[in-house]
């Protein structure tokens, strides 16, 4: 990888200007349906810091990045940014009777140097690697026929200064192989990569990271935690990262302070020595079963390509087995994700069984073919019978996506109704009447594991990184309900192959407790 220095003269401005107040919020209050989220908030965001936002599930910590890109406007108070030498933008919310003040969109925050990225990506699957970068590119002149027409050398010179950066951008992340690939081929790890050199095309100086590490492998968490420090060290970007407690020890030695959210206020911490000494532990799941169940015989597998399965027997097996894979395969685009022979594995009623594999490998993608989302080919037998040829309604088996995909417009209460849940009895009662849309990541994948709890019918159980976006309570309630789904049948766990995880709070409760 290629960079660039910057000169003595930017380093003397930059060692000027560091440390100044670049971003001022003001009393900030935001409530959805009745909840208040963020209420009085005021902040100080300094040129070349980097900032931890933390916060329970629920807590806002997506909603005050929205409002701080500008891509939602707060109930009352005021944003005022200085990101640009001898600019001041300011924006006062307590003022115009509940309108929003003119410009206040996310084009104009970002051409004003702050951009956010999201916790779901939002690349272009059908567009290349380069695209997806190009087109945050600043000041486009457009595809208009008369520009294109009049003035096509102009705009080809435009162009070609254009590929020029975005290969120097892909260059400096390791990306230089992959311009050509289109954003849905490409693994988890490169594709947060990409979102990254996508906001930095911008030209952005503050950059608000939702989740980064979510999701990352260890070689993809090492990957981007070096492009967080280059663009702090080389480009001198303000950052701001929201992460859950999992990632956090990763980000200590980044970070130079915490923002943290609770009961809608927000709270200024230094990083301290307490923060820094965190302990490590093993990975949750394998902590609950030693912990719970510390007689359980442990059966390893190899699935190829850097995947492994490994099983614990922890209920009595059942007649006949819970699930039967055999030659399983799907494609994607002109490659088969399991090699010619496919995937072949079983898992028996009462077996907790966790996939590991790295980003890219497929978890995702097998989980949905089995409960029939994705085309797949080979056999998949669950109680002695192929479900190949049901619908996925029809199969005996649930999946808990890592992102699930709900009805935003409907409230908690809705969805009870459709699943003939009563929502004011179950862990949600207290969000029953607030759409999906304003739930945090957490509180969804909260309710998507109650509706799974709810599909009685369902034997086989699978859950796709079921804990990567949940607090502490919420981890709990997953190894807590963990019996009585393993009661009803096999529950296969896929994660990503890691290092050791650590945590601020990762105790979970034992077989005594639950």
């Amino acid at each position: 990888m290629n960079f660039t220095p910057a000169s003595q003269a930017d380093q003397d401005e930059t060692a000027t200007r560091r440390g100044s107040v670049i971003l001022t919020a003001a009393s900030l209050s935001k409530s959805f349906a009745g909840r208040t989220v963020l209420r009085n908030v005021s902040l100080e965001l300094r040129r070349g810091e980097v900032v931890l936002l933390r916060g329970a599930n629920g807590s806002g910590k997506t909603t005050l990045l929205s409002i701080l890109t500008g891509h939602m406007p707060p109930d009352s108070g005021a944003l005022s940014l200085r990101v640009k030498p001898g600019v001041i933008r300011t924006y006062d919310f307590s003022t115009n009777s509940g309108r929003v003040p003119n410009r206040f969109v996310p084009e104009r925050i970002a051409h004003e140097g702050v951009v956010r990225t999201w916790q779901e990506l939002r690349l272009f699957g059908s567009l290349t690697v380069s695209d997806n970068v190009a087109v945050a590119t600043p000041n486009q002149a457009g595809e208009g026929p008369a520009f294109s027409v009049l003035r096509r050398f102009r705009m080809r010179r435009l162009e070609l200064t254009n590929q020029e950066r975005v290969s120097r951008a892909l260059s400096d992340r390791g990306l230089d192989a992959l311009p050509n690939a289109y954003a849905d081929q490409i693994s988890l790890g490169q594709a947060k990569r990409v979102d990254i050199a996508r906001a930095l095309q911008t030209g952005a100086e503050v950059i608000f990271l939702d989740e980064p590490l979510s999701g990352l492998d260890a070689r993809g968490v090492a990957g981007l935690l070096s492009e967080l420090r280059r663009m702090v060290q080389m480009r001198r970007c303000t950052l701001v990262i929201v992460e859950h407690d999992l990632n956090v020890p990763a980000l200590v030695d980044l970070v130079s302070r915490v923002w943290h959210l609770r009961d809608a206020t927000l709270q200024v911490e230094e990083i301290s020595r307490s923060h820094r000494e965190v302990a490590s532990v093993r990975d949750p799941f394998e902590d609950w079963v030693g912990s719970s169940y510390p007689t359980a015989q442990r059966v390893d597998s190899d699935l190829g390509r850097g995947g492994s399965l490994t099983k614990w027997q922890l209920f009595g097996v059942g007649a006949p087995s819970g699930m039967k894979i055999q030659n399983l395969n799907v494609r994607r685009r002109h490659n088969s994700l399991f090699g010619s022979e496919g995937l072949t594995f079983g898992l028996e009623s009462g077996q907790l069984a966790m996939l590991r594999a790295p980003n890219g490998w497929g978890k995702s993608s097998l989980l949905e073919s089995i409960v029939g989302l994705t085309p797949s080919t080979g056999e998949i037998q669950i109680l002695g019978k192929s479900v190949q040829s049901l619908a996925s309604w029809r199969r005996p088996c649930a999946l808990l996506s890592d992102r699930p995909t709900l009805f935003p417009s409907l409230t908690v209460d809705d969805v009870g109704r459709l699943f003939r849940i009563d929502m004011h009895r179950g862990m949600l009662a207290h969000l029953a009447r607030t759409k999906i849309g304003d739930l945090s990541a957490g509180e969804r994948q909260r309710l998507a594991l109650e509706l799974v709890m709810w599909k009685t019918e369902s034997v086989v159980t699978l859950l796709d990184e079921p804990i990567s976006a949940l607090d502490a309570d919420g981890r709990r309630t997953v190894f807590q309900e963990l019996p009585r789904l393993l009661r009803r049948g096999p529950v296969l766990v896929a994660v990503p192959t890691s290092a050791p995880l650590h945590s601020w709070d990762t105790k979970v409760p034992n077989a005594s407790e639950v």
